[in-house]
């Protein structure tokens, strides 16, 4: 077995004590029992940051389920940052995303169950996608820009459908 280096130790032990452990080992055992809770044959990406969550126990998950539409945009996902939650969604017709990045996504979407439509940005990784949905029924990648343009067409055409329906009912 290798030798432990002391400084790293030492740093080790002392951040164990500022957080409420008793030492080394007692939080070890409490980030193994972590990572085993949490494993899901998915590799979690080990940070300083990852670890401190897990140590400081922050991440609480949201649950929304058994809507028939949602529609979630980046500023509603960057209210979660607040409370160190992420979103699990789950028993939602048509779940859609707009203006969501990756890295926001990544951050503040838990897991996606039995969803009948996911609607996501074609530019996430696939892979990422499929981790965390689960038995959801269909996805469609969309070109954000294009959906946006489409957006703006068709409030474009609501608008002239109601200057057209406001001549016709004044007789002009």
């Amino acid at each position: 077995m290798n030798e432990i280096d002391e400084t790293l130790y030492n740093d080790f032990y002392s951040i164990a004590q500022q957080v409420g452990y008793t030492g080394p080992g007692d939080v070890l055992n409490h980030l193994m029992k972590e990572f085993i809770s949490r494993y899901d044959c998915v590799f979690l990406e080990f940070s300083a940051g990852s670890l401190n969550k897990l140590l400081l126990k922050e991440k609480t998950e949201i649950s929304i389920s058994h809507k028939n539409e949602l529609t979630i945009s980046r500023e509603d996902l960057l209210e979660l940052s607040d409370m160190c939650a992420q979103a699990k969604f789950s028993h939602i017709d048509r779940l859609e995303f707009i203006d969501v990045d990756i890295e926001t996504f990544k951050q503040y979407v838990g897991s996606i169950d039995q969803c009948n439509l996911v609607r996501i940005p074609n530019n996430f990784p696939k892979l990422l996608i499929y981790a965390k949905c689960h038995n959801c029924s269909y996805f469609e990648f969309y070109n954000p820009d294009k959906a946006s343009l489409d957006s703006k067409k068709l409030e474009y055409a609501k608008e002239a459908n109601q200057v057209v329906e406001h001549w016709k009912n004044n007789g002009n």
